[in-house]
């Protein structure tokens, strides 16, 4: 080992062979102790010393803030470590105090009290997405500041895509999106806030607010590729994927054993040549250049047609297959009656 590379201390105090150290860490992790005599009777360079040092842990109620939902709040901070209450003073990185307090703000501090590992502040508005993260000086003199472990996350509200149930717009649709907006701790819908979209290819518009539940509904239709992306509060919070959809034409009743056409097309019914076609996960086939495949259906109930194809989005349809009518009963007889009765006039007239 190069000694060279070690951080030498000098003892504070010295008794009888006993070396008292102190010194103020402000580094986590293990710190050895290596000890060199002159006469190297006594070193531990291979037997050395370790501690550990860690940080003061930081711990807020309640656990996150979202941005325009929460407003003049109480936080209390509670302060430990390895379990223990400490006394104090917090650096609360990401607040700042404007007659009430704000959060998140980049680079502003505020230093609060901890006496029995708690303190709080009140009036705190969130206005910008952020972590709040956290030094901290215990109460000792000469103590120095310490990075404490901890965050408060000043995020956007959380959004669910309620419709459409596959999560995906498609090209050329109207598509009707529900979204419920809700509070990531709370999970309460959040009403009143802003919601905006962007479609692929277009700029950002404001779409509406949501109601009492947090709820929104709203048309939208994507004249290309991409994705929506939602935006609560001038906040990127969800995207849609659009896509390009395939969907299938056929007799929802069709009879077993008599063949049928089965047609692919786009949303706007333009005509996929090339879709591989599957029955009940099977493939059959593929469309020719009019969309078309025919499929003669061996057994009688339910089948599910899937059509699919690079780049679009898979289209399902489930169609009814019924047992093939029989001859009606006495069909024969009645022909040969009619016959009979023809061939008894035909003869009158004759007479």
């Amino acid at each position: 080992m190069d000694l060279g590379s070690l951080t030498p201390i000098t003892p504070t105090k010295v008794s009888k062979g006993n070396y008292t150290y102190t010194d103020y860490v402000t580094k986590d992790g293990t710190y050895y102790l290596y000890i060199k005599t002159t006469d190297s009777k006594h070193d531990n360079l291979k037997n050395e010393s370790s501690f550990v040092v860690s940080k003061a842990s930081v711990s807020t109620s309640p656990t996150a803030l979202v941005k325009n939902v929460d407003k003049n709040m109480t936080i209390t901070f509670t302060v430990t470590w390895n379990g223990k209450p400490l006394n104090g003073t917090l650096i609360i990185k990401g607040i700042q105090q404007t007659g009430s307090f704000e959060a998140f703000v980049q680079n502003a501090t505020y230093s609060l009290t901890i006496t029995n590992g708690k303190g709080n502040i009140t009036g705190v508005d969130a206005t910008a997405v952020g972590n709040i993260t956290f030094e901290f000086k215990p109460e000792k003199s000469g103590s120095q500041l310490a990075d404490a472990d901890g965050v408060l996350k000043v995020e956007p509200p959380q959004i669910d895509i309620v419709e459409p149930a596959t999560k995906i717009a498609f090209v050329g649709e109207e598509n009707l999106i529900v979204i419920k907006v809700t509070h990531p701790v709370t999970q309460a819908g959040c009403a009143g806030l802003n919601v905006s979209i962007k479609t692929p290819g277009n700029n950002a518009v404001l779409v509406g607010k949501t109601d009492a539940d947090g709820k929104l509904m709203f048309g939208v239709m994507p004249l290309q590729t991409g994705e929506i992306e939602i935006y609560i509060e001038n906040e990127l919070v969800k995207t849609i994927p659009v896509k390009l959809g395939l969907k299938i034409h056929a007799q929802t009743e069709v009879e077993k054993g008599k063949e049928f056409s089965i047609f692919v097309t786009t949303i706007t019914g333009k005509a996929i040549e090339g879709a591989t076609v599957k029955v009940n996960g099977t493939t059959i086939g593929t469309t020719d250049s009019n969309g078309e495949i025919k499929y003669k259906p061996t057994t009688k109930g339910t089948i599910t047609i899937t059509a699919e194809k690079d780049g679009y989005y898979t289209a399902t349809k489930s169609i009814t297959v019924t047992k093939s009518p029989g001859k009606t009963p006495g069909f024969e007889f009645i022909g040969l009656a009619i016959g009979l009765l023809a061939a008894i006039l035909i003869a009158r007239r004759r007479k």
